[in-house]
């Protein structure tokens, strides 16, 4: 099956955002400016996942925080955590969309170098269709603002 995932993209570059090195070490981080822009978000499914490859997409960040789209209606299921560095996010969101579908996803992201450019995260999901079809998926997923 495959899910939405601008959707899933969108709600987890919830990270922070040119020299490379060690997120926190090398360099620091600051979500609300390094992190704006276009993101290409591409992501590869895990194996024993049941969700399907994600098509890869773009993603608007203003201030740090993903675009919402407005097919699609997200809420915190538990605050946002944030690593002392504010190299690497967590969260924990439930999505739904108009067509009657409900995503649960979890994940962290980290930003890989100085200017918010380019970002690595992992997440988990679990889909329910409004017909009570349901998978679940763990992705690798990369970002590169545009």
């Amino acid at each position: 099956m495959k899910t939405s995932g601008a959707v899933l993209a969108g709600v987890l570059l919830v990270a922070c955002g040119s020299d490379a090195g060690t997120p926190g070490t090398d360099f620091t981080c600051d979500s609300s400016q390094d992190r704006s822009g276009v993101y290409l978000v591409h992501s590869v499914e895990r194996p024993g996942g049941t969700c399907g490859a994600l098509t890869d997409g773009l993603t608007r960040f203003d201030g740090g925080m993903a675009v919402q789209q407005s097919d699609t209606q997200c809420e915190a299921l538990v605050p946002t955590t944030v690593t002392d560095s504010g190299c690497t996010f967590a969260n924990s969101l439930r999505c739904a969309g108009t067509d009657g579908s409900v995503s649960d996803v979890t994940g962290t992201t980290t930003q890989l170098d100085a200017s918010g450019a380019k970002l690595d995260g992992i997440f988990s999901e679990t889909v329910t269709l409004a017909d009570g079809y349901s998978c679940s998926s763990t992705y690798d997923v990369t970002y590169t603002r545009q």
